[in-house]
């Protein structure tokens, strides 16, 4: 990466924290509790509540719904997001604000997507 290039991914993540900071959001966990290892949660039951955390990865956003791949050092999971599920406040929060590269923790549960892929509904 250039310099140019390293300048503007810096002013990226410092506007970034400023609109986090302005929509009353902490920027940085103070703390955050991860119970299970994404490699752990492809062994539960479909139903089952979930806390972890990790790098987003991929993502993906489809109007009211959205899905990122979260990983961790031991394997990576799907997470979805919806609008139904989330309040309007804080799915436009993820949607602007959540990018490839973040970490992040959630909380959720286990199902399985309708092409039957194992996730946590966030």
């Amino acid at each position: 990466m250039d310099i140019e290039n390293e300048k503007n991914e810096r002013n990226v993540r410092l506007n970034k924290i400023k609109e986090l900071e302005e929509r009353n959001i902490k920027p940085y966990a103070e703390k955050f509790d991860k119970k299970n290892n994404c490699h752990e949660l492809k062994n539960f039951e479909i139903g089952t509540k979930v806390q972890t955390a990790g790098r987003v990865v991929l993502k993906r956003d489809m109007g009211k719904i959205s899905f990122i791949h979260l990983q961790d050092y031991f394997d990576k999971i799907q997470a979805v997001f919806t609008v139904n599920d989330l309040s309007e406040e804080k799915y436009k929060n993820f949607v602007d604000l959540v990018n490839i590269g973040d970490f992040i923790g959630l909380n959720g549960e286990i199902f399985k997507t309708k092409k039957g892929e194992l996730s946590i509904l966030v």
